[in-house]
């Protein structure tokens, strides 16, 4: 049975201020839990899981793992999810802050100013993965990559993915010499001939674009070119458009 004082705890990590006192997050799900059980058990605080998933699943679960087996209305009472999943576990982050940040020139990374929304940043950081970027940047305005929703859309690339927090400035004394390509309406279509030397590509708010303060730091403005009527196109999609564009040039 789930104690009081434990429940209490897990459902302290559904906001962020908890998530950073405690320096813990929540996974939940089959697919995300199978990576995790196949990579990142270390992680691994406490794993609550229903019989039915433990039945199937077990043969992945190590002698040092700390799991505990719940029925569906305890997950239930401990899941963000409307339709819990089976199985949630309890992880401990990983540092992700300009302390341990690898000053990297020479390869392709994305800057997040002000995304919001968690479903968005979490699609950018699958994405990244996708195209074999391991480490980002972001605004202390961006959605935290341990947000339930940023886990869950993930789907395990926020393991290996590192998302620093870091102002673009700072960013960009850092990474001198290093191009900006920030993505706007006001660009450059990206049918055209241009360059496309690694660089930092900027993302902006999902209503708002970019600062101007970025703006008018970035080498290049680029921008998708549409041919139907749509106002605009998602941050996410925009962002797999553009890495599609330049890592395959």
């Amino acid at each position: 049975m789930l104690s009081i004082n434990l429940k209490k705890y897990v459902r302290s990590l559904h906001q962020n201020k908890y998530r950073q006192k405690y320096n813990k997050f929540l996974a939940e799900g089959p697919k995300l839990m199978d990576e995790i059980l196949s990579q990142y058990t270390k992680q691994i605080e406490y794993l609550f899981c229903t019989q039915s998933y433990y039945e199937y699943n077990n043969y992945n679960f190590t002698e040092s793992l700390n799991y505990q087996l719940v029925t569906e209305k305890e997950l239930a009472s401990i899941s963000l999810l409307k339709s819990p999943k089976s199985c949630l576990a309890v992880m401990e982050m990983h540092e992700q802050s300009p302390s341990n940040w690898e000053k990297q020139r020479g390869k392709w990374t994305i800057y997040l100013d002000d995304i919001q929304d968690p479903g968005n940043v979490g699609t950018i950081i699958r994405t990244a993965d996708w195209f074999g970027i391991d480490q980002m940047f972001a605004s202390k305005q961006t959605a935290s990559s341990y947000n339930p929703k940023v886990v869950q859309s993930s789907m395990g690339s926020v393991f290996r993915v590192k998302l620093h927090r870091l102002g673009f400035d700072e960013l960009k004394r850092a990474l001198i010499d290093t191009p900006v390509y920030a993505a706007s309406l006001q660009g450059k279509s990206i049918v055209e001939k241009q360059e496309r030397q690694p660089g930092i590509i900027v993302i902006g708010n999902e209503s708002k674009g970019i600062q101007k303060s970025i703006i008018e730091q970035a080498d290049h403005l680029v921008k998708i070119p549409a041919i139907g009527n749509a106002e605009s196109l998602n941050a996410s999609v925009a962002n797999g458009i553009l890495l599609f564009h330049f890592l395959n040039a």
